[in-house]
């Protein structure tokens, strides 16, 4: 899956990223997937940790805000 990443992150098509990295690591492939949708100058915004060792990683801002709990 890392490689798959890689691949796609160095792809210069940005419809190449698109549900190609969505399977595995138990629903971490879906939000690799969500990030590498993020343009250089968005932030994520996310009430889900693992977009924080995500983002750096592959150089995309995360602002991390609590969930809102269920009613």
């Amino acid at each position: 899956m890392g490689r798959k990443a890689l691949e796609i992150m160095h792809s210069s098509n940005r419809l190449d990223r698109k549900g190609k990295n969505c399977f595995g690591a138990k629903g971490l492939g879906g939000d690799i997937s969500i990030a590498l949708e993020c343009r250089d100058d968005e932030i994520l915004l996310t009430t889900d940790e693992s977009f924080e060792r995500i983002g750096p990683a592959i150089g995309i801002h995360v602002y991390r805000i609590e969930p809102t709990p269920p009613p």
